[in-house]
């Protein structure tokens, strides 16, 4: 072996030079390994500079890349030699030294020259590993569970059959798991335990080893008792959002929910989860001027569907699917005078919040159409009315108690009253006068609900002596009466003469014309 003495002074100088004159001649592999030998001979016989070294040699590798392999082969021995002694003078340091130990163990166990060495290093950077794994074990806590747990996965890229990782994986596994099952965050525990098991699995771990059923018997418990929660949404976002007025959104919707059990975490309507099995209420809360309302849902190991609307404008309520219809929305109360000017700019004069009366069917159908509504039909009002389409009973909205002019409806009234009277009366779907104050129309041109003139909801009629038809009793909140023009507009001498005597006793009908409308939702959907 050569003997070189070199002053201390130099010797950055000379690897800076030997470095700047390999790029700028453009040296042969034979120089290059020359010259890289002498700078470990420099630095190891120094001890300082390992890092610079480290550096060129890799500079030199690099520009080697198209040399033939075998004449590269001593640059590369003299590098593995040199990240060798580095790797195992930073194992020294203890934990500050692991991160650039661990950098170097793992490339000379991807690209050591002498295969043999190769699981050596790879065993290494796992105990490594495994060193990180049992600190952030002891350290405790969800988050150095997590990173214990990636690490000891680490650790088994490297020696796929390392016992130690393998059983740490199990441990923070279920503890990990546990911890996300005990704040009641089912998704995380699920992904956990399914990441364990593909892990250990990968492994070579046994599917009836103790790891293993450990896991599983949690995986069980957790889906035993709790469902998925899934939102079914009623309506078209866009034509919800498109109504006018102030609206309540409730895509990112809060829901808190109590009564079976212990309170879970409240979640985003954007995004349900797993939830305990049981019936809860559920307090949904949106974004916007309307109250949260409260609604039920049941959890079962199958999941459990809720069912809510993209948005609710302001002054609308919920008609629930009956009787094969869709769900739909509906006025809570008949338009105000204030509201038929907000909405169509026109004054038809009158208390503010006195029910607009007075208007044509022309003139219905534009103002819906303008609010970005519709008129209802006969089976969407009796169903929002009585609680399914075409119901025949109860007698009135609010049930079967005797109607009682201007306690549970406007009658006898001399003009149209406040759209918030006989607010102790609601309907079943909670709408207030769909019995008396205005006649409201219907799409078809017909009017229903009886006027504020009325005292009672049945009519009898006697059709034309020539008609063949027996008298019959009209009833106002299921039996529409046709205005003019449609009456007008009759083909079928039958049904005008049926309607000849409810049509001629109704002149001042138009008068205390209103309306309500609705806002069709159609199928839930996912």
């Amino acid at each position: 072996m050569r003997r070189r003495t070199v002053p201390r002074a130099s010797f950055v100088a000379i690897l800076l030079l030997g470095a700047a004159s390999s790029q700028a001649a453009g040296p042969s592999p034979e120089s290059e390994a020359r010259r890289l030998e002498d700078s470990l001979y420099f630095v190891r016989s120094l001890d300082r500079g390992w890092e610079p070294l480290l550096a060129d040699l890799d500079r030199s590798i690099k520009a080697l890349t198209e040399a033939p392999p075998e004449r590269v082969r001593p640059v590369r021995v003299t590098a593995d030699t040199a990240r060798e002694i580095v790797a195992a003078r930073r194992l020294k340091e203890g934990e500050p030294g692991e991160p650039r130990a661990l950098e170097l163990f793992g490339q000379l166990a991807q690209t050591s020259v002498d295969e043999t060495k190769r699981p050596v290093f790879h065993r290494t950077c796992a105990d490594i590993l495994m060193n990180q794994a049992d600190r952030a074990e002891k350290a405790g806590g969800d988050a150095n569970f997590a990173k214990a747990f990636d690490l000891a996965r680490a650790a088994l890229s490297h020696v796929p059959d390392f016992d130690k990782a393998f059983q740490m994986i199990a441990r923070l596994g279920l503890n990990v798991a546990r911890s996300f099952q005990s704040k009641e965050d089912y998704e995380n525990a699920l992904a956990k335990i399914a990441d364990t098991v593909k892990t250990l699995r990968a492994a070579g771990v046994r599917d009836d080893s103790k790891s293993l059923s450990d896991v599983n018997s949690l995986q069980a418990e957790i889906l035993e008792s709790t469902g998925e929660l899934r939102i079914l949404w009623l309506g078209d976002a866009q034509a919800l959002l498109g109504v006018k007025g102030g609206k309540t959104d409730y895509t990112n919707a809060s829901l808190h929910f109590v009564g079976a059990g212990r309170e879970p975490p409240a979640q985003s309507a954007a995004k349900p989860r797993r939830i305990r099995t049981g019936r809860w209420k559920v307090n949904v809360t949106g974004a916007g001027g309307s109250a949260s309302f409260e609604t039920t849902v049941e959890i079962s190991r199958s999941g459990g569907e809720l069912t809510l609307v993209p948005a609710l404008p302001d002054g609308m309520l919920i008609v629930p699917a009956a009787g094969g219809a869709d769900a739909f929305l509906i006025d809570r109360t008949e338009w105000s005078n204030q509201q038929y000017q907000s909405v169509t700019g026109r004054s038809r004069g009158g208390k503010p919040s006195a029910a607009v009366a007075g208007l044509s069917f022309e003139e219905a159908q534009a103002a819906a159409n303008a609010a970005g509504k519709r008129l209802p039909s006969l089976a969407q009002f009796t169903h929002a009315a009585f609680g399914s389409p075409n119901a025949k009973s109860p007698r009135y909205p609010w049930g079967d108690d005797e109607a009682e002019p201007g306690r549970q409806f406007v009658g006898g009234a001399d003009d149209a009253q406040d759209v918030e009277s006989c607010r102790d009366y609601p309907s079943r779907s909670g709408c207030l006068n769909m019995a008396g104050n205005v006649w409201e129309w219907l799409d078809t041109g017909w009017l229903i609900g009886g006027g504020w003139k009325q005292m009672s909801f049945s009519r009898e009629c006697q059709p034309p002596d020539d008609s063949g038809l027996q008298p019959w009793t009209a009833d106002l909140l299921r039996d529409p009466l046709p205005s003019d023009e449609v009456y007008n507009r009759f083909t079928n001498k039958a049904e005008e003469a049926k309607y000849w005597k409810y049509h001629a006793t109704a002149e001042t009908t138009l008068a205390q014309a209103g309306l309500r409308c609705i806002v069709p939702l159609g199928k839930p959907r996912r």
